[in-house]
């Protein structure tokens, strides 16, 4: 697998839009200035534009021959809450806010597979290539949905992928089937009770402060909103039967160094181990 040239060809382009975007930083569903720009480029490409797919959000569409086939390429645009302390032309103009995430190299990317698939053309069906707002804990994708997205927009697959800083250049992780995660949040509250059995010293120490301590999470279904949950302590023994758990959609959690997806649709909330494929391609960093 070699790069695709014509989008080599693009990086001084890119490197601009990517600045530009790097700039102007703007949090979940004020992502204004970023939308129009993202419009203005996919009208420029010859790319039909919908707007106001969770406030914010837009979807472009190109069609290509008569098939029916569809799929979707999704980035999120959002920004940070954070200060940014970097020194170069291009650092956030915006106090208090940064790109510190990656979003606008994303949204970068997809405007860029935007314009090289308008230009060539080399497929059959329709792409639709989904912009989405506030993808840091505010809910922006339940919100595109909610304004009828995948009605509107019908995909029969659905690609995304997030920057790992961690990753060498060119090195990506995948995994098989159906795979989301998020910066969405929960609260854990914890009135726990050492059972009258449990006999040792160091249950003593056992208690709320000790959270950091927590091995690993082992949900089970109570209703849509409060999960009880056996927690393990660092040694091992069960701490508690019940725990509140207030939770979110999309929750990814480390706990101990493990990773785990919390699939929480309402039917299966269960925790799972995420276990990645490795892939090395050929890759060009744009900076």
């Amino acid at each position: 697998m070699e790069l695709v040239h014509e989008i080599v060809e693009m990086e001084a382009e890119l490197s601009v839009w990517r600045r530009d975007i790097h700039a102007h930083p703007e949090l979940g569903f004020a992502e204004n200035r970023t939308s129009d720009f993202v419009a203005q480029k996919l009208v420029e490409f010859g790319i039909q534009v919908h707007r106001g797919i969770g406030k914010t959000g837009l979807v472009g569409v190109l069609r290509e021959g008569n098939e029916t086939n569809s799929i979707g390429l999704r980035a999120d645009m959002d920004a940070l809450p954070i200060h940014e302390k970097n020194q170069f032309d291009h650092c956030s103009k915006i106090e208090g806010t940064m790109h510190a995430c990656g979003h606008d190299g994303h949204t970068v990317m997809l405007l860029a597979a935007a314009k090289y698939l308008a230009e060539t053309r080399n497929f059959q069906g329709q792409v639709n290539f989904i912009f989405q707002p506030a993808e840091e804990g505010l809910g922006g994708a339940r919100a595109m949905i909610k304004d009828g997205l995948f009605e509107k927009f019908p995909c029969d697959r659905i690609y995304a992928m997030h920057n790992g800083p961690g990753l060498p250049v060119g090195k990506f992780s995948a995994v098989p089937g159906v795979r989301t995660a998020a910066g969405a949040f929960f609260d854990i509250d914890i009135n726990a009770l050492i059972n009258d059995n449990y006999v040792s010293k160091r249950a003593a120490e056992v208690n709320p402060k000790t959270i950091s301590s927590l091995k690993s999470i082992n949900p089970g279904l109570e209703s849509p909103n409060t999960t009880h949950y056996s927690i393990v302590d660092q040694w091992g023994n069960a701490v508690s039967n019940t725990y509140t758990i207030n939770w979110d959609y999309g929750s990814g959690v480390v706990v101990g160094g493990a990773g785990f997806l919390l699939n929480n649709e309402m039917d299966d909330f269960s925790a799972k181990p995420v276990s990645y494929t490795h892939l090395t391609l050929p890759t060009k960093r744009i900076v």
